[in-house]
């Protein structure tokens, strides 16, 4: 018994000293890595200080053109004795430097909003050092990003003052001709009466567009291409209305359009005693072609959604045409994009469509071992290409055709990541997060143990490979195909 007293002492020391020796440890590894991250973080001061001096570079050079555009706006303020038209030439040559001000003011800013951990640099993991960096840039670009405020702030003032001369110079010729140009509407619209043929000629132009958004709910069943040719069509006949009431306005109330905004609107409220019947009408009539115009955004909006969705399942379908026909033939993308482009650098479209013509378009359903017989038209396919073409380019590239075989995932419900495709047997790696997006690498494939389908996938976040279920036993869904 003393025997086994002694050893359970030696036991619980042993286990103190562990301990111990574990809290050191960590207390060790933990000034270490502080000592580290000061080092880094002296490092990095020295190669922020030169960039965040670079970006600031500009700041001078804007305020040397602000300061010349206000060199310009002094005789506005001053009241200094020149003619209208000199003044007015002088307002056009104050236009241009606030615009060339405003061009470098806006470009001093965006350097000095540019990204410092930018330029081809690692990517920081230290979530402590990159808040250390955030704080250093932040105080370092602070006085700056001010005073590139306060550029702003005098060049809206320059605007503002010249602004001001020409509302004051438009209004006192506004006034001069006022009364003349009232007396002589006034003349007009109580001497004239609007002909009833007037309104008879754009009602069934309004009718028209009406009957052409009538059916705009009925919508659900139509392709984009049909929609976009409905929409061009109403479009059109909108257009034709909208002349004829812009022609039944001005014969209800003549109104030279080439005058001043404020001196139309205060015309029409002189003249709008004298014409309020006619005038009721025209507001009945605008209103119903305002709803057509109305109707015909949504319905455009709808077509946009649905060209959208239509390429996305299109996309899906071909990522996994395509995933077949590599696994069946052995190829990787990178050879499939050879053979198609026939040792080119590029892909053109007709080799782009020509190369579904010969793949076997039975393929597995998502989230499924069943298979299905999908179909991709010439229309889909061209559509599909166009979509991904980079700006200005005529064929695809190596690396576009790539991503074309890559399929997307996105995590609707929170799940993990695990080292096998047995739950009960792998290690989590890491939760997945909703919102999330991943690259499939193999499946779906049936667990065994649950009879849940799992794929292998990639991270996009962080790059970290695993399994993860696409949907559990009661129907909760996972992972969703994003081009689904």
């Amino acid at each position: 018994k003393a025997d086994w007293t002694k050893l359970a002492h030696e036991i619980v020391n042993i286990k103190r000293t562990s301990e111990l020796a574990v809290v050191q440890a960590r207390q060790a590894a933990a000034k270490a890595t502080e000592a580290i991250r000061k080092k880094k973080m002296e490092e990095k001061k020295v190669a922020l200080k030169s960039k965040i001096a670079d970006a600031m570079a500009a700041g001078p050079a804007a305020e040397q053109f602000v300061i010349s555009a206000e060199s310009l706006v002094e005789p506005f303020i001053k009241g200094a004795p020149k003619s209208e038209a000199e003044m007015l030439e002088l307002a056009k040559k104050v236009d241009e430097a606030l615009e060339v001000a405003r061009t470098n003011v806006d470009q001093a800013t965006k350097d000095m909003k540019t990204p410092i951990s930018e330029d081809g640099e690692e990517q920081e993991e230290d979530e402590l050092l990159k808040k250390d960096i955030a704080a250093f840039v932040a105080a370092e670009t602070k006085r700056p990003t001010i005073r590139l405020g306060q550029f702003k702030n005098r060049i809206q003032r320059c605007a503002t003052i010249v602004g001001r001369y020409r509302k004051e110079l438009r209004d006192v010729h506004n006034r001069s001709i006022f009364d003349g140009l009232k007396a002589e509407l006034v003349a007009k619209v109580k001497g004239g009466k609007v002909s009833t043929e007037a309104f008879a000629k754009v009602d069934p132009l309004i009718l028209e567009a009406e009957k052409g958004v009538e059916p705009f709910p009925r919508h659900a069943k139509l392709t984009f291409s049909e929609m976009q040719i409905m929409g061009d069509r109403v479009s059109e006949k909108i257009e034709a209305a909208k002349v004829a009431v812009e022609e039944l306005r001005q014969e209800i109330c003549p109104i030279d359009p080439t005058l001043d905004d404020d001196l139309k609107r205060k015309l029409r409220l002189a003249a709008q005693p004298h014409i309020k019947q006619p005038l009721l009408r025209l507001g009945q009539i605008e209103r119903r072609l305002a709803r057509t115009i109305k109707l015909l955004a949504i319905f455009r909006g709808d077509a946009q959604s649905r060209c959208a969705s239509q390429k996305q399942s299109v996309r899906g379908t071909v990522v996994r045409v395509l995933s077949k026909h590599m696994a069946t033939s052995g190829q990787d993308a990178a050879a499939l994009f050879v053979q198609a482009a026939g040792g080119a650098s590029t892909l053109g479209k007709d080799a782009f469509i020509a190369l579904f013509d010969v793949m076997d378009k039975s393929v597995k359903k998502v989230g499924s071992n069943e298979e299905e017989q999908v179909e991709l038209s010439p229309e889909d396919l061209d559509g599909l290409f166009v979509s991904c073409l980079a700006n200005g380019a005529k064929e695809l590239s190596k690396d576009a055709f790539q991503q074309l075989t890559i399929q997307r995932m996105k995590v609707s419900k929170a799940t993990t990541l695990t080292t096998v495709l047995s739950i009960a047997e792998g290690k989590l790696l890491r939760a997945l997060r909703v919102g999330e997006t991943l690259e499939a690498l193999e499946g779906p494939v049936k667990e065994d143990k649950t009879g849940v389908m799992r794929m292998r996938v990639k991270a996009t976040k962080d790059g970290k490979e695993g399994w993860a279920t696409l949907a559990g036993n009661a129907g909760t869904i996972f992972l969703k195909d994003i081009d689904a």
